[in-house]
């Protein structure tokens, strides 16, 4: 059987001319492209940098800057595209210096304007920084809760006296906790055990752990470790706890202390604990 070539049909957007890789996305002057973005991180802009090529095949370089929120809320920017065709995308982070997992961003090509627009597609979704760009083609699209996420070490509130630690987590956010601690004084006189805890926010307790060392007329260190898998000597200092590995948790959710034993005569103070951080998108 002799051999068949199959002759490509020029493109008229490309100036006449055979393309090598045909146009994912070949788009009219309803097209536009959708920038989302969702991030945490003080002073971020986001630069956004694509080729096109025109009717007459003439091939345009662009570039948009995109300043995010800083509270984990969306922002949204569109921007035109013309007649023709995209080549390629690129977006990074171009100032603030985010680490992974503080500065998500989804770019979509929608047809139509603002509320009214529908989403034809969806070329990059995924975190960046200041050096890990994402690019189309070639990034894969990726959920806000994929990877390790972003390390926090964060200074608690320090409560007033006689009052439990209380620490919510950030709309927008999700948290893996890894480590908590704090110093207890209790001036009472009154034997006082501290346990970490976690509520739905309005009360209700959905895990504990108690440190199973008391504290009365003393100061005492008390930590709480994910993955300790022993029970530390008694009267080792400072007093530490295990904790899952899993434990997740969801915005609105809180992180608590509660002791058992009655005294109002206590204070907490020096708190600092460590969580892995998603964006919820």
């Amino acid at each position: 059987m002799p051999p068949q070539v199959f002759v490509a049909n020029p493109l008229a957007s490309a100036g006449g001319r055979v393309i090598a890789s045909p146009f994912q996305f070949y788009v009219t002057g309803e097209d536009r492209l959708r920038i989302i973005s969702v991030n945490s991180q003080t002073s971020v802009r986001v630069t956004f940098r694509w080729r096109f090529i025109d009717t007459f095949g003439k091939v345009q370089s662009n570039e948009e800057i995109h300043t995010p929120a800083t509270n984990r809320t969306t922002g949204t920017n569109d921007y035109e595209l013309g007649v023709g065709a995209l080549l390629n995308l690129t977006a990074f982070a171009s100032s603030g210096s985010p680490q992974f997992g503080q500065t998500f961003v989804i770019v979509q090509l929608i047809r139509g304007i603002g509320s009214a627009a529908i989403v034809m597609g969806t070329l990059l979704a995924g975190y960046v920084t200041g050096t890990q760009h994402l690019a189309w083609p070639g990034s894969p699209i990726q959920s806000s809760l994929d990877g390790q996420g972003a390390l926090r070490t964060i200074t608690g509130t320090t409560p007033g006296g006689g009052t439990e630690v209380s620490e919510s987590v950030p709309t927008g956010a999700r948290w893996q906790l890894l480590t908590f601690a704090g110093t207890l004084n209790e001036s009472g006189g009154v034997a006082i055990t501290p346990r970490l805890l976690g509520d739905d926010g309005a009360g209700v307790e959905h895990w504990s752990v108690s440190s199973e060392e008391s504290v009365a007329t003393n100061t005492f260190r008390y930590m709480w470790l994910t993955g300790l898998g022993y029970k530390v000597t008694a009267g080792h200092l400072p007093h530490t706890a295990g904790l899952s590995s899993e434990i997740r948790m969801l915005a609105g959710q809180r992180l608590r202390t509660n002791h058992e034993g009655v005294s109002g005569s206590f204070q907490w103070s020096a708190i600092t604990y460590t969580v892995r951080e998603w964006l919820e998108v």
